[in-house]
């Protein structure tokens, strides 16, 4: 089940821990939180500092990364999870 909108604004420009409905799992900065005119949800997310996928974390520790809000089963502040990926 998607994460509420309201919930994603919440986080924005903190340091979070993402889980999407891939299994993907993401430990950045979020940026943005945004919502398009037909009502499709959007993030945009940087300074990545772990990734469960090694070539994401390659590809994007150094720049912005988007993906859709539709796609995000989870998010949490990511002290409340730092101690499980150390």
């Amino acid at each position: 089940m998607p994460v509420l909108f309201s919930r994603m604004r919440e986080f924005e420009n903190q340091r979070v821990h993402m889980v999407f409905d891939d299994d993907h799992e993401v430990v950045a900065t979020l940026l943005s939180a945004t919502e398009d005119i037909e009502g499709s949800h959007h993030l945009i997310y940087d300074k990545v500092e772990w990734a469960n996928d090694p070539r994401e974390f390659a590809t994007a520790k150094d720049s912005s990364v988007y993906a859709e809000g539709e796609s995000l089963v989870s998010i949490e502040a990511a002290e409340a999870v730092e101690s499980t990926h150390a």
